[in-house]
């Protein structure tokens, strides 16, 4: 409910989380940690510190003695000597410089909304030689909505089931679904035995029958045949569309292409990373033929598709053991 206004009536709620347990106060806590973190140039400074402080000591001790007693001036002439040797050769800079600069550059990523754990990722960033991008949300909008459907044999209500099974699931893409349903003044059927499938799609029952709604691997466990659908899933994946398949006891029903248009400076972003010589990859768990498209839309030239959230960490791992200095970009909590 974060984020939403209450229009009418009243609210009971319990804090289950208050103070410093609260997330504004652990999001502000890494801040402050990120910046209290010290980077490995930060440790090299410091350590250049601790034996460049000893060293300048005795040279502005041994330049006030020569002008003292080797050039016979004054004593307020040799220790001015001294102490601007001391002025001039002081490390003060070189031990604040660095903590300076993480301090500011992690307060500036906090507010463009990029918190960073530890200071010394800043240094590490422009190291990384691969960028992996999630598609959903991060090169598009994460707002998609329904653009085609089309249904096979007799079932003229195949938008209703497909709304009653997307109704208890939280994927962006059902929200669509649920959109278009609410559009169309669609009531809702209460379905029974539901279990989200991760990666694949829902199942769940209803009369008496069992209902499937999910991508072209979930529909190939389960044996449906798409020979029908083969056409117009060719034609809504080359559009840069994500199917999502419905059977009913097994027999294909109904495919419906739902689209998420891509950010406005997506390709802006990509090119800028390919100007500085970066590998750009996307990482996705949608059908090839839609990832494609829309990779081609943004100028990504790899793509690696139809992986399952918790293969993604393999990905990555696949990718450092190849010597890879590696980022990845998403905003699901299976992209972290």
């Amino acid at each position: 409910f974060a984020g939403s206004i209450n229009g009418q009536g009243s609210l009971i709620y319990e804090a289950e989380k208050i103070g410093k347990d609260t997330l504004l106060s652990q999001i502000i806590k890494l801040v402050e940690d990120a910046q209290q973190t010290k980077a490995p140039i930060a440790k090299i400074a410091d350590q250049v510190s601790a034996v460049f402080v000893p060293v300048v000591m005795a040279i502005a001790f041994v330049s006030g003695l020569f002008w003292y007693f080797i050039m016979g001036q004054t004593f307020t002439f040799a220790m001015t000597v001294a102490v601007s040797v001391l002025v001039i050769a002081c490390p003060c800079a070189l031990g604040l410089a660095t903590p300076t600069a993480i301090m500011v550059g992690t307060g500036l990523g906090a507010e463009h909304g990029i918190l960073y754990k530890r200071g010394d990722v800043l240094e590490l960033a422009h190291k990384a030689d691969v960028l992996v991008f999630d598609k959903t949300g991060t090169i598009t909008q994460g707002k998609p909505q329904l653009v085609s459907s089309y249904t096979y044999g007799d079932s003229g209500v195949a938008l209703q089931l497909l709304a009653s099974l997307e109704a208890k699931s939280e994927h962006p893409l059902g929200q669509a679904i649920l959109v278009a349903a609410e559009n169309a003044n669609l009531d809702l059927l209460e379905m029974d035995n539901f279990s989200s499938l991760t990666g694949r799609g829902l199942t769940a029952s209803y009369a008496g029958k069992t209902y499937l709604a999910g991508n072209q691997t979930l529909m190939t466990e389960e044996k449906v045949d798409l020979t029908s659908a083969q056409a117009d899933f060719q034609s809504l994946t080359a559009d840069g569309q994500t199917p999502i398949f419905l059977a009913e006891d097994g027999k294909l029903i109904g495919l419906f292409g739902v689209a998420d248009q891509v950010k406005a400076d997506s390709a802006d972003m990509v090119a800028a990373l390919h100007q500085m010589g970066k590998e750009v990859i996307m990482l996705t768990g949608d059908n090839d033929q839609t990832a494609q498209a829309i990779a081609q839309k943004v100028g990504i030239k790899r793509v690696i598709s139809q992986v399952l959230p918790q293969e993604k960490s393999r990905v990555i791992s696949d990718l450092q053991a190849e010597g890879k200095s590696v980022i990845m970009v998403g905003d699901g909590i299976n992209d972290a």
